[in-house]
């Protein structure tokens, strides 16, 4: 399968805290609250009042940023 057809992988806050017991959720809040200005933007995604995060461009921001 090409990998531009792959849906991106989503997960809540609390799943992604428990996939990577490293972050905390008030940091995620804190990233996404500034994600304009620590370029996060893409990382987070919004369905109604829910805040995902796609795994995938979450470690690619966070790649640029070193």
């Amino acid at each position: 399968m090409d990998k531009k057809s792959q849906l991106p992988t989503l997960r809540t806050f609390p799943q992604f805290c428990e996939r990577h017991p490293w972050c905390t959720e008030g940091g995620l809040r804190w990233l996404r609250f500034n994600c304009h200005e620590n370029g996060f933007e893409r990382a987070f995604r919004t369905l109604g009042r829910r805040v995902l995060i796609d795994e995938e461009a979450f470690f690619e921001c966070l790649e640029e940023q070193q």
